[in-house]
């Protein structure tokens, strides 16, 4: 399959797709979104998980592009493209169920590469008619150019107790910032490109490339890079679902 349209092109229907699916979850009102219907390594795939990742198919449909897939729900799809589409129908799936509004449906096309290599894709905020993206000449919000505010005494942190002198060493560069733990890594990320928050990092090893690869894209338009906890520029394959082992970004 070639790509079809300019990267702009892409980039709007990326848009519109993730703003129809953040749609059909807010309107979502069946019983039983939070039953388990499949289990992936220590994670599990919900009901409200399927209908997210069905509703952004069917817009992939609508749109004319049939990539092959790599998402959270149903791992790799191949339909003999040369590009892929990495998606996470449902970031922060937790929060979703809880009512939290803090959750999003993310996704970035690549032409093979690494986790950071994008070349479009967009953040759709679930509770709110929001959606973050980027081509290969910037990033934008609601296809307004994003801009940089200054960044709040905010870090937004994940780790546990067995990794406090590592998270230590990190909260040490930003004295007196208040930790939060907001539970969408897309958005969490995003928070810190747009001056939100000073730092993201998760120490955890439980990111996946398909948690931040479109807020990776987002951000170094914006120009900062997630790195591991060493410093080491991210190269994560985007070929199947994998684990991030650290991540850290600072604003």
């Amino acid at each position: 399959m070639r790509l079809r349209g300019t990267p702009v092109e892409l980039r709007k229907g990326l848009e519109r797709v993730a703003l129809e699916t953040a749609k059909v979850l807010r309107e979502a009102r069946q019983d039983s979104l939070d039953q388990v219907v499949r289990a992936h390594g220590s994670d599990y795939t919900r009901r409200i998980d399927e209908i997210a990742e069905s509703s952004v198919f069917e817009g992939l449909r609508r749109e004319g592009f049939d990539f092959d897939v790599v998402s959270e729900e149903s791992g790799r799809t191949r339909r003999g493209s040369e590009y892929t589409l990495v998606l996470d129908p449902l970031d922060g799936s937790i929060n979703y169920l809880a009512g939290i509004p803090w959750c999003s449906v993310s996704m970035a096309v690549y032409k093979g590469g690494k986790l950071l290599d994008s070349m479009a894709g967009a953040v759709a905020e679930v509770y709110r008619d929001v959606v973050y993206s980027y081509d290969e000449q910037g990033a934008y919000v609601n296809g307004n150019e994003a801009r940089r505010r200054s960044s709040q005494d905010v870090v937004i942190g994940y780790f546990n107790s067995s990794q406090w002198e590592q998270a230590k060493k990190i909260l040490e560069k930003f004295p007196g910032a208040r930790v939060r733990s907001l539970g969408s890594a897309s958005l969490d990320m995003i928070n810190v490109c747009l001056g939100s928050s000073k730092a993201f990092f998760d120490l955890r090893g439980r990111l996946r490339n398909v948690d931040v690869s479109a807020s990776s894209g987002f951000c170094r338009r914006m120009g900062l890079t997630p790195t591991d906890y060493e410093g080491r520029t991210l190269q994560i394959d985007v070929d199947d679902v994998r684990q991030i082992p650290s991540l850290v970004l600072l604003g």
